[in-house]
């Protein structure tokens, strides 16, 4: 038997601005074996229907002249397969469970008998994945509802995968601008960098393209299961080096079924941080619900899920900040002040290391005393607490519909607006981020005894603004700024106090004025329709 396969690509550009990347759906499974008697000599002309038993999804197809079958395109879950011909008993094997990005092979022996007789097949060696050589791990619903997770990502669960490792030092670690529960981490796999991985939900691209991470965090609980697939890709994966991770999320079935849940942490069981003055704040509470079932059975189903997330995240850091000699231009300390001062006028150094009152800047000494003083001894000589506000909304809704003999199309959106809010650090202005974060897919597949086509439209988005707030009282003029030296850009945008640092200083000085990128506006958008086609034909 030849299966063909053609991956075509509408380029979007033509329609849009901007460059598209090309990619194949892959998180559903194809089936495949061969039917024989009990002297293994195939069946040619034995219909194969397969049945998924949670929502009547069904295919059919005909064995070919040297017995084999070919099922391709099928939805994750569990299934039951039927083999009927004239002359033998019919075989029903149920308990087959199919997961995402399967390539497996079910061989079936019938027994000589009448039509109207049945043998029921309950227990039999696992499926084969004799069709591809690539080597993965699936991540299935047990593991991903069950597993202790810091902040609930699903990324974690990736060093389940062989050849993984946390990322090293200097390399991207989970980076994305829509605000998740879980702390930023990443993983490379067989020594590739992180930034070579590739992130597919629902069989379209969710890859951040400058980083290679996730742009898009579903919510644990919306996820069926995931592979993770390491070497050997088939063609449909052979984009980057890395890790393929394909996600794929849940469903409704015939069933009614939902969870509500909460995780809560906060400071009142909470240790002091020994490098801190005082206990952080830290108020961490992710809660949600969900809930999927039949709209019209083995028909339409839906799916459903909210998922809040309210947090304090704590933070302590140390600094150095200048000494009262340092204020008053006394840089006698040979540890602050290891090397000659030099006046700038003359090229020549201040009589030890003292600088006149006269010749302070004025905005410089209201630069110091907006810096606070030391409070612990040492270098560095400055720590306090830095809470971090992290609250995010994230909704999803996904609609299946099985249309028979004809497919099965499915919509899903998923949206997620959320905020960052850190707090003001010595002299360093307070910034916060606003992200927005939105997943559509959409997918249709047909099929008949011998052709299968897959169809996937996907559309990701991700809006960030972030800006600094400009501390209570405190304006670029109050420094002595020229008024119109740092005010509003012509969008309304505020740029903040300039920043200013003091090098080789102790241990450090944080500086003054805004934080690093930002203010900052960034916009991202990924459209992507992919179309797969399985034709089955000859021997």
């Amino acid at each position: 038997m030849k299966v063909k396969k053609a991956s075509w690509i509408a380029l979007l550009g033509i329609l849009t601005i901007g460059a598209l990347d090309l990619t194949a759906q892959t998180t559903t499974a194809i089936l495949r074996g061969t039917v024989a008697d009990p002297s293994a000599a195939p069946i040619p002309g034995a219909e194969v229907t397969v049945t998924n038993t949670d929502t009547g999804l069904t295919r059919k197809v005909t064995t070919n002249e040297v017995g084999d079958y070919v099922v391709a395109d099928l939805p994750y879950g569990p299934y039951e397969i039927v083999v009927v011909k004239q002359g033998f008993q019919r075989l029903s094997r149920k308990g087959v469970v199919l997961n995402i990005g399967d390539r497996v092979t079910a061989n079936l022996q019938l027994a000589i008998g009448e039509f109207s007789e049945t043998l029921n097949v309950n227990e039999e060696a696992p499926l084969l994945r004799t069709a591809d050589a690539s080597l993965g791990q699936v991540i299935d619903n047990v593991k991903v509802e069950n597993i202790p997770l810091v902040g609930r990502s699903f990324d974690q669960l990736l060093y389940l995968a062989p050849g993984s490792q946390v990322s090293p030092t200097g390399q991207y670690a989970g980076v994305s601008f829509i605000v998740s529960a879980g702390p930023a981490i990443g993983v490379s796999f067989n020594g590739m960098r992180t930034e070579m991985n590739e992130y597919q939900l629902d069989g379209t691209r969710t890859t951040y393209p400058v980083f290679g991470s996730v742009s898009f965090y579903p919510s644990v609980e919306t996820l069926q299961e995931f592979r993770v697939e390491t070497q050997n890709f088939s063609s449909e994966l052979s984009r980057t080096a890395g890790g393929q991770v394909l996600l794929s999320t849940k469903s409704g079935t015939n069933a009614i079924h939902g969870s509500v849940y909460e995780f809560l942490r906060n400071d009142n069981l909470k240790a002091r941080d020994p490098f801190a003055l005082t206990k952080p704040e830290t108020k961490s509470n992710l809660f949600g619900a969900t809930v999927g079932g039949p709209i019209f059975k083995d028909k339409t189903f839906f799916f459903g899920a909210y998922e809040g997330f309210r947090a304090v995240i704590p933070g302590t850091l140390s600094t150095t900040v200048p000494t009262d000699n340092d204020r008053n231009g006394i840089l006698t300390d040979p540890v602050l002040h290891p090397n000659p001062i030099i006046d700038p006028t003359t090229g020549s150094q201040f009589p030890g290391n003292i600088i006149p009152q006269g010749r302070i800047d004025p905005i410089a000494t209201n630069v110091l005393a907006q810096t606070p003083k030391p409070n612990i001894s040492g270098f560095p000589n400055y720590t306090a607490n830095t809470p971090t506000s992290r609250p995010f909304d994230q909704v999803n809704i996904r609609v299946d519909h099985n249309f028979g003999s004809l497919g099965r199309l499915f919509g899903r959106w998923s949206g997620q607006p959320g905020d960052s809010f850190t707090p003001r650090f010595v002299t360093v202005d307070p910034s916060s981020t606003h992200a927005l974060g939105q997943n559509i897919v959409i997918g249709f597949d047909a099929s008949t005894s011998r052709f299968f086509n897959s169809l996937r439209f996907g559309h990701t988005r991700q809006n960030t603004d972030s800006q600094n707030a400009l501390p209570e009282g405190l304006t670029p003029q109050s420094l002595g700024f020229p008024a119109d030296g740092f005010q509003v850009n012509p969008k309304g945008v505020y740029f903040g106090i300039p920043n200013f640092r003091v090098q080789n200083y102790a241990e450090g000085f944080d500086g003054f004025g805004q934080r690093g990128g930002t203010p900052g506006d960034n916009q991202t958008r990924i459209f992507e329709i992919s179309d797969n086609m399985t034709l089955v034909r000859g021997t």
